[in-house]
């Protein structure tokens, strides 16, 4: 895979001294309708937003987060499978089973895939530093 992407950090402390930190992957995909990259996550991941730009990914495309132990674990559990391709969307993932936000911890990497060839949308991740 490969594809064009562009990370942003944007960390924030709230008043009470809490970690707060918004990740922002503006990505834009390649011939085959994929992109991927890499990002050190540690926290809970408390939401995802994803947001079609205007050469609109191919409806339905997929985002997961893989797991840095086994590459081909999604972390998110398919929360972020089947994404709208004209609708700003979110989604509170929350593992089946699981009563907390999904705990990240290290290296993941971030695909998109069956997007169309040079399609291009942006993800925000919220994460937190405890609940």
């Amino acid at each position: 895979m490969a594809g064009t992407l562009t990370v942003t950090r944007i960390p924030k402390v709230s008043t009470q001294g809490s970690q707060f930190e918004k990740v922002a992957v503006e990505w834009t995909s390649d011939a085959s309708g994929n992109a991927d990259v890499q990002l050190v996550l540690f926290g809970f991941l408390i939401k995802v937003v994803t947001k079609p730009s205007a050469t609109a990914p191919t409806t339905l495309y997929d985002i997961t987060l893989t797991d840095p132990d086994d590459s081909a674990f999604d972390v998110l559990g398919a929360a972020l499978a089947n994404r709208s391709a004209t609708a700003t969307e979110q989604v509170y993932p929350v593992i089946t089973g699981a009563a907390t936000p999904v705990l990240v911890s290290g290296l993941y990497t971030f695909k998109v895939a069956n997007a169309g060839n040079a399609k291009a949308g942006t993800v925000w991740l919220y994460l937190v530093e405890s609940l």
